[in-house]
């Protein structure tokens, strides 16, 4: 609707916000999915991505598909110790250059 569309552009300006603020955690779902293009070869994922990685801490950029789903969560530290499983990434990617960012 007109009223979603309006919405929608509103929430873009924040998108940074959301996504780059060390304050927010980011969940990600990096894991292959049958029928899907994979995660880090769809532009708006790989963006997302990357922006959240330039300042936020790394336990902060959570992979929820790296969750071992066969151990129970059943104590005060479930999301520490779900946090260290799902932590994502080592060091922080660069920026794509322009004409990689486009490729996706």
């Amino acid at each position: 609707t007109k009223e979603q569309e309006k919405m929608f552009k509103i929430g873009l300006r924040g998108i940074d916000i959301l996504y780059a603020h060390q304050c927010t955690t980011v969940f990600s779902m990096q894991q292959p999915i049958e029928g899907l293009r994979p995660y880090r070869e769809r532009g708006w994922c790989e963006f997302e991505l990357r922006v959240a990685s330039m300042i936020k801490p790394r336990t902060m950029l959570l992979d929820i598909g790296r969750l071992d789903l066969n151990v129970p969560l059943n104590d005060t530290n479930d999301y520490n110790n779900a946090a260290r499983d799902c932590t994502t990434l080592c060091k922080r990617p660069a920026p794509l250059p322009p004409a990689d960012a486009a490729d996706l």
